[in-house]
């Protein structure tokens, strides 16, 4: 984080003093985002990894536009896939045993991954006037690819629930209940796109 923290201050001197060497304000920037991603994993152990690079992702979109620097953008977008395969590598099934559903450190910090990719589309949307071809599609990509992940999070949620809730050798639990759980949840989640994609006349949505 110390090294992080330096490369940033060396970061903004250039910036400030030598704007035209962009390279070097590139190796910089570039290298200030490896070693506070590298802190994550090293610092941090099961939801810690999954929350940090949730919020260091916006955070990092944020900077880029604020310091007008398109690359940075792109590394904060890297992030937030990376939370996403952690997720889906590491954190999945959420439950082994009965839980409470919805309010538990397993589901939270799953949630964690689609809310910082609607934060990260709201960034996005409120720089507009900064923001570059990619950007826009950078934009569509984390939010439709949020709420997949939503859908998902949430499915698994409610099907472990009934599964783990109900006697385990039967069949309904095992199959039928999770099943229809799981239909219900992709039908809200499909009700959500269109409405968000007529709501936003965005057709990537609907």
């Amino acid at each position: 984080l110390g090294m992080s923290g330096c490369y940033t201050l060396l970061g903004g001197l250039i910036r400030k003093r030598v704007e035209e060497d962009a390279k070097t304000l590139f190796g910089f920037i570039a290298l200030a985002a490896a070693f506070l991603t590298l802190a994550v994993p090293l610092q941090l152990r099961a939801h810690g990894i999954l929350l940090a690079w949730a919020v260091e992702a916006p955070v990092l979109l944020f900077l880029g536009y604020r310091f007008g620097y398109f690359p940075v953008r792109v590394f904060a977008f890297v992030i937030l896939v990376l939370g996403a395969m952690r997720l889906f590598t590491m954190h999945l099934p959420l439950h082994h045993a009965y839980f409470t559903p919805l309010i538990n450190p397993s589901f939270l910090s799953a949630m964690s991954v689609p809310v910082a990719g609607w934060v990260f589309a709201w960034i996005h949307s409120r720089h507009g006037k900064k923001a570059k071809v990619a950007d826009s599609i950078l934009m569509e990509v984390s939010a439709i690819a949020a709420g997949f992940v939503a859908i998902m999070v949430l499915s698994a949620e409610t099907a472990g629930w009934i599964a783990l809730g109900r006697d385990p050798d039967s069949t309904a639990a095992r199959v039928l209940w999770p099943a229809h759980a799981g239909v219900a949840v992709c039908v809200a989640g499909a009700a959500s796109f269109l409405a968000a994609g007529i709501y936003w006349r965005r057709l990537a949505s609907r």
